[in-house]
């Protein structure tokens, strides 16, 4: 996760995606679609423009300010400095994160509750499968959110049930299907903020944010083609 936050580019497209408005995005390098004046990342002082925003974005995104933090936190969360300075920052990296989880989960909850995100998940699985809890230690295998995600896929013949999928018996498999898993997610729109890893250790607090993000992804389609038609 570390690596893949580094250059701020994974937050920015996050804090756009959990509030729209959120990052300036002229005043971001690489992202000439969404408006940054300089259209490629080209060199340090580039990457440290993209944390800077993105740490004001976060702020924007949570409503407050967060006393402590910076974008250096962000910029050298992977290699920067000494093990005790990246250990710090590393920490104050994933509090940004997880405030962004926190409001996330809160848009996507509204009026709804935990109880109606696990029912609806029950019922786009197999009855073998239902799970008690999001911390049900069955998830490990990934095969529940591959059923999960397969709710949310407008063509279901995309998954490749016979030669990806696995029966996550052993810990290749398991990894394999919670990669898996993972991807489909974020390509169906998705905004996924856990690691394949809190799949197999069963983290209850990253799956449920995990499936309730699908659940707001299969209600907004709903809904839109209800408006269509």
């Amino acid at each position: 996760m570390y690596d893949a936050c580094k250059d701020g580019k994974v937050l920015l497209r996050v804090c756009d995606k959990v509030k729209p408005g959120s990052v300036d995005w002229p005043a971001t390098v690489g992202f000439p679609t969404l408006g940054s004046k300089i259209p490629a990342v080209r060199n340090t002082f580039d990457e440290s423009a993209n944390c800077e925003q993105a740490f004001l974005a976060v702020g924007k995104v949570i409503g407050k300010p967060m006393h402590g933090l910076g974008s250096q936190d962000i910029k050298n969360c992977a290699n920067g400095g000494s093990a005790k300075e990246i250990k710090v920052q590393r920490g104050n990296l994933l509090a940004m994160v997880w405030q962004l989880v926190r409001q996330h989960y809160l848009q996507i909850l509204g009026n709804k509750s935990e109880k109606d995100v696990l029912d609806w998940c029950n019922q786009q699985c197999p009855e073998d499968l239902k799970i008690s809890n999001f911390g049900d230690k069955s998830l490990g295998s990934g095969v529940f959110l591959m059923h999960l995600v397969s709710a949310i896929s407008s063509d279901k013949r995309e998954i490749d049930w016979d030669n990806i999928v696995t029966k996550g018996e052993d810990d290749e498999g398991k990894e394999t299907n919670a990669k898996y898993a993972i991807t489909l997610a974020k390509k169906y729109g998705c905004v996924i903020f856990m690691i394949w890893q809190d799949v197999i250790e069963c983290n209850k607090k990253m799956l449920l944010i995990f499936m309730a993000s699908v659940f707001d992804v299969a209600n907004n389609t709903n809904t839109s083609a209800v408006k269509q038609e």
